[in-house]
């Protein structure tokens, strides 16, 4: 009778297992990248994500071979729920692209309408351009700006558009008395006008957004404080 001992197929539950953990990494991993790529959300959550990953792939490696499957399932679960809570939380921007300008306005509008009264769409040549967001936290107040130039016709089409729903209108140099403008070197060299746009009236959490427009018909921005 043979007496040799059955052999068990725990490595191919570990190879099939470690298969699986690294494809799902690699899949999410796919995912966190085209979302960066497309909104820009920061590189400390890429750096995240990479580290994660990292080490993931090495504690599946080096894991005894008997609780690899269990503490690995319970790594890879505790792992994508990380990279979906990065994925997800709101996180602050800072762009000079515009390709990007609907993808970001889109990522950041999940959690709330931070863009109320921004434009849809942005002209087809424009330069200087700055787009930014700043989530709300605790009871600190948020803000989205975008900022650039373009030809006056650009800049008037957008005036028409949106100067006759505005609540009130004012020069820049009286309005920095009661909001925060932003990135006032952009406007430094040149007078403008501030069109409130909407205004919640609330003023320990002031929610409001705002065109500015200078005179020349040069510059255009749109200012959201959420």
């Amino acid at each position: 009778m043979d007496k040799r001992p059955v052999e068990t197929d725990v490595p191919a539950k570990k190879k099939t297992f470690l298969f699986i953990e690294i494809a799902i990494i690699l899949v999410l991993t796919a995912a966190f990248a085209v979302l960066f790529i497309f909104t820009g959300f920061g590189f400390l959550r890429l750096g995240g994500l990479i580290l994660t990953l990292g080490f993931l792939i090495l504690f599946a490696v080096v894991a005894d071979k008997k609780t690899s499957i269990v503490l690995g399932t319970i790594v890879t679960a505790a792992a994508i729920c990380c990279l979906a809570f990065m994925s997800l939380i709101p996180c602050g921007i800072t762009s000079h692209s515009p390709w990007r300008y609907k993808y970001q306005k889109a990522y950041i509008n999940i959690y709330r309408n931070a863009t109320e009264c921004f434009p849809d769409s942005l002209p087809e040549e424009l330069n200087d351009y700055h787009f930014s967001h700043t989530p709300s936290m605790l009871q600190g107040a948020g803000d989205t700006t975008l900022l650039f130039t373009a030809s006056p016709d650009v800049i008037k089409a957008y005036e028409e558009k949106y100067a006759p729903k505005a609540i009130s209108s004012e020069p820049l140099s009286d309005g920095e008395k009661y909001y925060l403008i932003p990135n006032g070197d952009f406007w430094d060299d040149t007078e403008a006008t501030v069109y409130l746009l909407s205004n919640t009236g609330n003023f320990n959490h002031p929610h409001n957004s705002r065109m500015i427009i200078s005179k020349d018909h040069t510059k255009i921005g749109f200012y959201r404080i959420v």
